[in-house]
């Protein structure tokens, strides 16, 4: 999952939470300040990671190539999926 910030056509900032095949998950009201947007974004990233360890407890966490690092989950068996990024 990765989270856009996005303006909107008045003018607004919103996010969106995206699937890593590219469907669009969910997306946020609107607020006036980026700073805001970007606040919204961070806590909805922070509660989906509590809920992947809380579910799974089996993760690690991987660098990738750009220097960030993803938690990589074993989701019931059925893929490995990766659901945030840091």
């Amino acid at each position: 999952m990765k989270i856009e910030i996005l303006k909107s056509r008045d003018g607004q900032w919103y996010f969106r939470c995206v699937a890593g095949n590219g469907r669009i998950l969910c997306h946020s009201e609107t607020y006036k300040q980026l700073k805001n947007a970007k606040k919204g974004a961070e806590a909805v990233m922070r509660g989906a990671i509590q809920f992947v360890l809380c579910v799974s407890p089996d993760f690690e966490w991987v660098k990738q190539e750009s220097g960030r690092y993803q938690i990589k989950v074993d989701c019931s068996g059925w893929k490995t999926c990766y659901v945030a990024n840091q």
